[in-house]
């Protein structure tokens, strides 16, 4: 077998197992979230549950609330969100071709730059969550943390 083909193989088994984990838990997620009653005070309108959503999720506005977790969080849901265009081109560079560039994308060096910094950025949230963890113990607080 050439190396094209290895690749291919792992690249699909790696695939496959990632998209029945994602699905097992999207699929426990729905159920969950389907299982609740309807909130007396949630949005009817679409357009009003959508701008909730975009200060509350995308703004991360109750997060901030706690300054440096906050951040972290920030680096972390953002980075993730921005790093999906690196799975896109893995992907792309291993069932499609080496050289797979995202459409009007391109090889566009400032989305490299800003996939690089978010790496970082990532790296950064991720050691304030271990730093925070080993500061506060969470197995030692039981049920309070």
């Amino acid at each position: 077998m050439d190396q094209m083909t290895i690749r291919l193989i792992i690249g699909v088994l790696l695939v496959i197992a990632v998209l029945a984990i994602a699905g097992r838990r999207a699929l426990t997620l729905f159920k969950l979230i389907t299982s609740g009653q309807p909130t007396v005070d949630r949005p009817e309108s679409r357009p009003a549950a959508l701008e909730s959503q975009a200060t509350e999720v995308l703004g991360q506005k109750k997060l901030l609330q706690w300054t440096v977790p906050g951040v972290a969080h920030v680096f972390a849901m953002w980075g993730f969100i921005v790093l999906v265009l690196t799975i896109i081109e893995t992907v792309g560079a291993v069932f499609i071709s080496q050289q797979f560039a995202i459409p009007f994308i391109g090889r566009w060096a400032v989305i490299g730059f800003i996939e690089d910094v978010f790496i970082v950025l990532v790296l950064v949230g991720l050691a304030i969550f271990a730093v925070i963890r080993l500061r506060t113990q969470p197995a030692k607080q039981g049920r309070y943390s």
